[in-house]
């Protein structure tokens, strides 16, 4: 089991020991209004003994114990997944949104054990959670340990959203707050204070549906073996068997319909205290045991921290500029070799727009996101020697001292030894009305990446021009596309001189060629589709096009770092392990080779650890000071 399952396990057992008295005083204020006219100090007077402020505790202690374990596994799985499309470290619209998602996933466990703990809590005299339980489970099933679940559901997913958004915005607070290092009292103090405030926000955003929830799974087991024990309140208001139990909808109406707005609101003081009580213990549990597991997520934060401060004093091993699966691979290489690296994201990817990727071991027909999202997870908590940027690199130069220097939007320097460029490129429409909306959606550039969902079309069609300038690349890119469709046929777009080198290029194949121009273009009718219209006013829909682009290196580095390009305009390296024509400067990914795709991409990246791990060690005992 992973740290966060017992962190959150045991974190929310202890919660429920010490705040379980004060939940039995907000349930039977929230359950019924015979007794609402009382005080909350009135009820711990008309308990039956002491046993009764620990009524239903069994049922929770179990069932929050494994609540609080899916709830944190959850959220930081979904964090991390959210931060890593977001293109982000760490935000607070992520956080919500893990928050309410793990939230969500608690239903399973949070729905039969509420319902179990707040019957065991009006039960008069006192019954056990494992009477309850196996009283519902008698006469209603295993469906009745569900009921209220919908209300319970709305209610966690929002709760919990507020429940980490809130404790992540005091945390931040708290650690902008100016003073000097703090010591473990204060780490201990900030902990308690953060987490408490983060259950009294959580209840204030759904206490209402709390509310309805609690009125709804107390209400009488109508139909099938009368309970033996009666709820407390409902004594007063005996109602006949045959009458239906009432949903959280009229459940909310008849209650606002009989005492109006505040008794969504009924309980919240007590609740409001044994909110911070119980959620800045449960917090601090949380924290320790997570600490003594060396997972902290504070202290993967505070190791973060401490190596962007650092960035100032040292110089780095490697900047990577470039967040895509070339400099992610050039980082995670990087890291196992315990080599300081800095990897700048600036959230531009090549295939943005693709919906999936294909080719890719353990990623085929996956989100392209899928993948950033995984290694950058895999970067923050396996390896402690990487620094993530999300942020634009704007300009590298060389210092005195011969190190490289990058400067981003924000005017922080970073430096390095060396620099690995993985920025991608990116790629020129053809400029014909339409192309570029058609682009990764029916126009494609590779037939391995895509094309395979669009087997057996009828029809389709390949684009000379960009890289494909030649007759003898269109007839290539051809005989791909005939893998995949019955007919096709290669258009020059105008080009009469191309198109008369096609014409003698396709002697006895099953291509033809069309030379007329194309006044516009427009994806489908079919999820691949593309429809051309012609200057001539005809049209042809094809199940595909094909189509080579030419592209452009991204960031402004090659005119910088003085880099020579190839003739197709990729940066031009040395020697096959990515080293520019600028000593100490690498390329790996579609910026420095022709054949542009996701495994060759990454694989360019662990080609330029290689090329310069040497260099490196040789220079690992000499001690640079960085000029501020």
């Amino acid at each position: 089991m992973s740290a966060d399952f017992w962190a959150g396990y045991i974190s929310g057992a202890v919660g429920i020991i010490i705040g379980n008295p004060l939940d039995v005083v907000k349930v039977r204020l929230q359950a019924r209004d015979a007794l609402a006219a009382q005080t909350p100090s009135a009820y711990f007077r008309q308990f039956e003994n002491t046993a009764a402020l620990v009524t239903g505790t069994a049922a929770p202690i179990v069932g929050y114990g494994a609540l609080n374990a899916l709830l944190f596994v959850s959220y930081n799985r979904t964090e991390a997944a959210l931060n890593g499309m977001a293109g982000v470290q760490s935000s607070l619209w992520t956080t919500w949104a893990a928050g309410a998602v793990g939230g969500l996933a608690t239903w399973v466990v949070s729905t039969p054990t509420e319902l179990v703990k707040c019957r065991a809590q009006l039960s008069s005299p006192p019954r056990s959670s494992w009477a309850i339980a196996k009283q519902i489970y008698r006469t209603e099933g295993a469906r009745g340990m569900y009921f209220g679940g919908v209300v319970t559901a709305l209610r966690d997913s929002i709760g919990y959203g507020f429940y980490f958004w809130s404790y992540e915005l005091s945390t931040r607070w708290m650690a902008a707050a100016p003073g000097d290092a703090s010591s473990f009292h204060q780490e201990a103090a900030k902990v308690l204070l953060c987490g408490g405030l983060a259950g009294v926000v959580t209840w204030a955003s759904v206490f209402p549906l709390d509310v309805i929830k609690t009125r709804v799974q107390t209400q009488r087991a109508f139909g099938g073996e009368a309970e033996t024990a009666r709820l407390l309140g409902e004594g007063r208001t005996p109602e006949a068997p045959s009458q239906a139990r009432q949903g959280a909808v009229q459940m909310a109406k008849a209650a606002y319909r009989e005492e109006g707005l505040r008794v969504f609101f009924r309980g919240l003081t007590v609740c409001s205290v044994r909110a911070f009580v119980v959620n800045a213990v449960q917090w601090a549990v949380y924290e320790w045991v997570m600490r003594e597991l060396g997972q902290s997520k504070k202290r993967q934060q505070q190791q973060q921290q401490h190596q962007r401060d650092e960035h100032k004093m040292r110089p780095h091993d490697v900047l990577i500029v470039g967040g895509g699966p070339a400099g992610l691979s050039t980082a995670t290489y990087l890291a196992r070799q315990l080599r300081a690296a800095v990897l700048f994201d600036s959230g531009v990817y090549r295939n943005a727009r693709a919906e999936h990727m294909h080719g890719v071991l353990g990623f085929d027909h996956a989100a392209p996101a899928s993948l950033r999202s995984k290694a950058r997870a895999d970067l923050l908590a396996r390896y402690e020697t990487t620094t993530l940027v999300d942020g634009v690199v704007t300009r590298i130069d060389k210092t005195p001292q011969g190190l490289f220097r990058a400067v981003t939007g924000d005017g922080r320097a970073w430096h390095g030894r060396r620099v690995v460029l993985a920025t991608g490129v990116t790629d020129i429409m053809a400029p014909i009305p339409g192309f570029d909306a058609c682009w990764g959606r029916s126009v494609f550039h590779c037939l391995y990446c895509h094309g395979y969902e669009s087997r057996g079309a009828a029809t389709a069609g390949v684009l000379t021009g960009g890289l494909v300038a030649q007759a003898a690349l269109g007839v290539h890119m051809a005989w791909m596309a005939k893998q995949l469709a019955d007919r096709v046929t290669i258009y020059a777009h105008g080009d009469e001189a191309m198109a008369r080198d096609l014409e003698a290029a396709i002697d006895k194949t099953p291509f033809v060629v069309d030379a007329r121009r194309i006044a516009r273009m427009e994806h489908g009718p079919g999820e691949t589709e593309v429809t051309l219209y012609f200057e001539d006013g005809t049209s042809v829909t094809e199940g595909f096009l094909a189509h080579g682009p030419r592209t452009k290196v991204n960031g402004p580095f090659v005119e910088q770092l003085s880099l020579d390009l190839t003739d197709s305009g990729d940066i031009k390296t040395v020697n096959a392990l990515g080293e520019t024509t600028c000593p100490g400067v690498y390329a790996a990914g579609d910026n420095m080779q022709m054949m542009k795709a996701v495994p060759l991409a990454a694989a360019a990246g662990v080609m330029a650890v290689a090329g310069l791990s040497g260099p490196l060690s040789s220079e690992s005992q000499v001690e640079v000071e960085v000029e501020q």
